[in-house]
């Protein structure tokens, strides 16, 4: 299986990997169905997004319900923080 490295990045570098205009990006969120907290999130008033999920869009074709894709984005959920167990630590007596 491949491992992934998640990290967030501006609009940039997401048009530099699409080789379009970073102004073209909302319009593929929109009419791609990318998806909130998976593909991309607010942070504050700016937009970041998932580079290693949407580079794995663009190998499945563009196809958000593609089945490599949708083991990436499992994988991604999984590998999230809150998903992870949490440490075990001592208990107050």
């Amino acid at each position: 299986m491949q491992e992934f490295d998640f990290d967030f990045v501006p609009i940039k570098a997401i048009a530099q990997a699409f080789c379009c205009h970073p102004k073209t990006i909302p319009k593929y969120r929109k009419s791609q169905r990318w998806l909130e907290g998976i593909h991309f999130v607010y942070f504050g008033r700016k937009v970041l997004y998932n580079r290693s999920l949407l580079l794995n869009l663009i190998q499945c074709g563009g196809e958000v319900t593609s089945l490599e894709h949708q083991r990436a984005i499992s994988v991604y959920l999984q590998s999230r923080l809150d998903n992870q167990p949490m440490p075990k630590g001592r208990r107050k007596k």
